[in-house]
Protein backbone atom coordinates (compact mmCIF):
# COMPACT_ATOMS: atom_id res chain seq x y z
CA UNK A 1 0.00 0.00 0.00
CA UNK A 2 0.92 3.18 -1.03
CA UNK A 3 1.61 5.94 2.05
CA UNK A 4 -2.09 7.99 0.74
CA UNK A 5 -3.44 4.80 1.25
CA UNK A 6 -2.20 3.90 4.63
CA UNK A 7 -3.23 8.00 5.63
CA UNK A 8 -6.86 7.02 3.91
CA UNK A 9 -7.41 4.18 6.22
CA UNK A 10 -6.07 6.14 9.57
CA UNK A 11 -8.66 8.17 8.38
CA UNK A 12 -11.58 5.82 8.38
CA UNK A 13 -9.90 4.46 11.68
CA UNK A 14 -10.17 7.83 13.14
CA UNK A 15 -13.77 8.48 11.92
CA UNK A 16 -14.72 5.16 12.92
CA UNK A 17 -13.54 6.22 16.74
CA UNK A 18 -15.46 9.28 16.81
CA UNK A 19 -18.77 6.89 16.71
CA UNK A 20 -17.62 3.85 17.94
CA UNK A 21 -14.33 4.14 20.31
CA UNK A 22 -14.61 1.08 21.49
CA UNK A 23 -17.64 -2.02 20.90
CA UNK A 24 -20.91 -1.16 22.62
CA UNK A 25 -19.71 2.51 23.60
CA UNK A 26 -19.17 5.96 22.59
CA UNK A 27 -21.74 8.87 20.95
CA UNK A 28 -23.81 6.33 18.78
CA UNK A 29 -24.44 3.38 21.55
CA UNK A 30 -25.19 6.23 24.20
CA UNK A 31 -27.79 7.57 21.39
CA UNK A 32 -29.29 3.98 20.80
CA UNK A 33 -32.82 3.69 22.39
CA UNK A 34 -32.36 1.57 24.90
CA UNK A 35 -35.32 -1.39 26.43
CA UNK A 36 -32.56 -4.14 26.82
CA UNK A 37 -29.48 -2.62 25.74
CA UNK A 38 -28.31 -5.19 23.57
CA UNK A 39 -28.60 -2.68 20.41
CA UNK A 40 -26.45 0.01 22.47
CA UNK A 41 -23.82 -2.77 23.17
CA UNK A 42 -23.54 -4.78 19.48
CA UNK A 43 -22.40 -1.16 18.07
CA UNK A 44 -19.08 -1.57 16.21
CA UNK A 45 -17.07 -0.07 13.39
CA UNK A 46 -14.63 -2.26 10.78
CA UNK A 47 -12.86 -1.09 7.44
CA UNK A 48 -13.40 -3.57 4.67
CA UNK A 49 -12.09 -3.61 0.94
CA UNK A 50 -8.75 -3.56 -0.34
CA UNK A 51 -5.75 -0.85 -0.05
CA UNK A 52 -7.43 0.97 -3.05
CA UNK A 53 -10.91 0.61 -2.40
CA UNK A 54 -11.83 1.12 1.48
CA UNK A 55 -14.73 1.60 3.12
CA UNK A 56 -15.76 2.29 6.62
CA UNK A 57 -18.89 0.33 8.00
CA UNK A 58 -20.56 0.48 11.02
CA UNK A 59 -22.87 -2.08 12.20
CA UNK A 60 -25.30 -2.87 14.85
CA UNK A 61 -26.19 -6.81 14.10
CA UNK A 62 -28.26 -7.16 17.56
CA UNK A 63 -30.64 -9.89 16.35
CA UNK A 64 -34.15 -10.62 18.31
CA UNK A 65 -34.85 -14.20 20.18
CA UNK A 66 -35.69 -15.66 16.72
CA UNK A 67 -32.64 -14.81 15.20
CA UNK A 68 -33.55 -11.45 13.13
CA UNK A 69 -31.55 -8.61 12.89
CA UNK A 70 -33.73 -5.56 14.26
CA UNK A 71 -31.90 -2.22 14.53
CA UNK A 72 -33.35 -1.42 11.11
CA UNK A 73 -36.79 -1.63 12.48
CA UNK A 74 -35.46 0.50 15.56
CA UNK A 75 -33.95 3.25 12.72
CA UNK A 76 -36.64 3.04 9.88
CA UNK A 77 -39.86 2.06 12.15
CA UNK A 78 -42.81 -0.02 10.90
CA UNK A 79 -45.85 0.27 9.71
CA UNK A 80 -49.30 -1.50 10.96
CA UNK A 81 -48.89 -5.38 11.19
CA UNK A 82 -50.67 -8.57 12.25
CA UNK A 83 -48.87 -10.46 15.22
CA UNK A 84 -49.40 -14.03 15.13
CA UNK A 85 -47.93 -16.57 17.99
CA UNK A 86 -45.38 -18.32 16.42
CA UNK A 87 -45.08 -21.40 18.93
CA UNK A 88 -48.73 -21.81 20.72
CA UNK A 89 -52.04 -21.65 19.30
CA UNK A 90 -52.54 -18.16 21.09
CA UNK A 91 -50.43 -15.27 22.77
CA UNK A 92 -50.89 -14.25 25.91
CA UNK A 93 -49.82 -10.89 27.45
CA UNK A 94 -51.34 -8.52 29.66
CA UNK A 95 -53.38 -4.96 29.80
CA UNK A 96 -54.01 -3.01 32.54
CA UNK A 97 -53.21 -5.66 34.91
CA UNK A 98 -55.65 -8.35 33.73
CA UNK A 99 -54.18 -11.38 31.34
CA UNK A 100 -55.32 -11.58 27.25
CA UNK A 101 -55.26 -14.04 25.18
CA UNK A 102 -55.65 -13.70 21.52
CA UNK A 103 -54.94 -15.71 18.32
CA UNK A 104 -53.45 -12.56 17.06
CA UNK A 105 -53.32 -8.71 17.52
CA UNK A 106 -52.95 -5.87 14.90
CA UNK A 107 -49.77 -4.29 16.28
CA UNK A 108 -50.13 -0.20 15.54
CA UNK A 109 -46.41 0.09 14.04
CA UNK A 110 -43.63 2.01 15.72
CA UNK A 111 -42.19 5.58 14.49
CA UNK A 112 -38.68 5.73 13.24
CA UNK A 113 -36.09 6.99 15.42
CA UNK A 114 -32.99 8.33 13.30
CA UNK A 115 -30.84 8.13 16.21
CA UNK A 116 -27.72 7.32 13.79
CA UNK A 117 -28.58 10.63 11.79
CA UNK A 118 -28.69 12.99 14.84
CA UNK A 119 -25.29 11.45 15.80
CA UNK A 120 -23.79 11.98 12.82
CA UNK A 121 -24.87 15.87 12.01
CA UNK A 122 -23.51 16.54 15.82
CA UNK A 123 -20.10 14.67 14.96
CA UNK A 124 -19.99 16.17 11.10
CA UNK A 125 -17.73 18.94 12.74
CA UNK A 126 -15.37 16.29 14.12
CA UNK A 127 -15.49 14.05 10.65
CA UNK A 128 -14.98 17.62 8.55
CA UNK A 129 -11.50 18.33 10.77
CA UNK A 130 -10.52 14.77 10.78
CA UNK A 131 -10.43 15.13 6.70
CA UNK A 132 -8.83 18.25 6.51
CA UNK A 133 -6.18 16.54 8.73
CA UNK A 134 -6.07 13.84 6.08
CA UNK A 135 -5.75 16.48 3.45
CA UNK A 136 -2.88 18.23 4.76
CA UNK A 137 -0.97 14.70 5.56
CA UNK A 138 -1.33 14.02 1.73
CA UNK A 139 -0.53 17.49 0.75
CA UNK A 140 2.88 17.17 3.14
CA UNK A 141 2.84 13.05 0.83
CA UNK A 142 3.50 14.96 -1.96
CA UNK A 143 5.36 17.95 -1.07
CA UNK A 144 8.24 15.83 0.75
CA UNK A 145 7.77 12.53 -0.78
CA UNK A 146 9.74 9.70 0.90
CA UNK A 147 13.47 9.06 -0.76
CA UNK A 148 14.25 5.50 -1.06
CA UNK A 149 17.93 4.75 -0.11
CA UNK A 150 20.34 3.50 -3.11
CA UNK A 151 20.55 -0.55 -2.92
CA UNK A 152 17.49 -0.04 -1.29
CA UNK A 153 15.16 -1.46 -3.99
CA UNK A 154 16.19 -5.35 -3.09
CA UNK A 155 18.29 -5.66 -6.47
CA UNK A 156 21.80 -5.30 -5.22
CA UNK A 157 24.46 -7.37 -6.77
CA UNK A 158 26.10 -7.57 -3.28
CA UNK A 159 28.79 -5.30 -4.45
CA UNK A 160 29.23 -2.19 -2.25
CA UNK A 161 28.45 0.39 -5.52
CA UNK A 162 24.95 0.33 -3.65
CA UNK A 163 23.28 0.08 -7.45
CA UNK A 164 20.87 -2.69 -8.49
CA UNK A 165 21.55 -4.87 -11.45
CA UNK A 166 20.73 -3.00 -13.79
CA UNK A 167 22.92 -0.53 -13.16
CA UNK A 168 21.09 2.29 -11.10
Amino acid sequence: PTLVNLALNSLLRDIGHLFVPAKGIGPLADATPKRSGKLARSTYFRIEGTAEDQTLIISQPARNDYGDLYGHYVRGGTGPHPIYPRFKSVLRFTVAGEVVFARSVRHPGTRPNPYHIRVFQQLAPQVQGVIAGLESTIRDIFANPPTRRRGSTGGSTGGSTGRNRRGF
